[in-house]
């Protein structure tokens, strides 16, 4: 199921999670790892101010206990859709 994650791109707006807060916080992606889903870098917008984090990654890849970053719902409902769209023009194009 991991070849289904989009790999992250710079600027894009993901959800950051770790131990320490219930809820996720907002993150920019500033930097990616070639062809991995761990983000190199990170800047996460928290209550407190922003920080910069290094190598997170993706809820998938995750030990328990460390930070990482995952989509937020409604771009996994894009994602989802799109799928489901795709799924239908191969079964079109399969009829012909």
């Amino acid at each position: 199921m991991i070849d289904k994650i989009p790999l992250p791109t710079v600027g894009r707006i993901v959800l950051f999670h770790d131990a320490d807060h219930i809820d996720p916080f907002p993150a920019m992606v500033v930097g990616v790892g070639p062809g991995a889903l761990s983000i190199a870098y990170l800047h996460v917008f928290m209550h407190d101010g922003a920080r910069s984090m290094e190598d997170v990654a993706h809820a998938s890849e995750a030990d328990g206990g460390e930070p990482y970053w995952d989509w937020m719902p409604y771009q996994k409902g894009q994602a989802a859709k799109t799928e489901q769209l795709q799924l239908e023009l191969d079964n079109l194009s399969a009829s012909k």
